[in-house]
């Protein structure tokens, strides 16, 4: 299991008039993950929802209770790494 926060394009936001703590565009998802080595093969999923809010800094003036865009973050994740030869 796993969780993560993201803040993207912060050095955006203080370029902005009244960059207020609200008004960040933050990624916040939750998930599992697993791997096993079959046959000297790895094989590694992933899977998570989250969500995206203040999408894109949509939400252009400080209104408090102001509804911003935000944006459900699923996310699925499938790795198969082939074995590497051993000397």
């Amino acid at each position: 299991m796993f969780g993560d926060r993201v803040r993207w394009n912060e050095d955006a936001l203080f370029r902005q008039y009244l960059a207020y703590p609200n008004r960040h565009d933050v990624t916040i998802r939750g998930g599992v993950r697993g791997g096993i080595v079959m046959y000297g093969t790895e094989i590694a999923a992933e899977a998570s929802i989250g969500h995206r809010l203040n999408y894109l800094f949509q939400n252009a003036a400080f209104i408090p209770g102001y509804r911003t865009v935000d944006l459900a973050v699923p996310a699925l994740r499938l790795s198969i790494t082939p074995a590497t030869g051993r000397r």
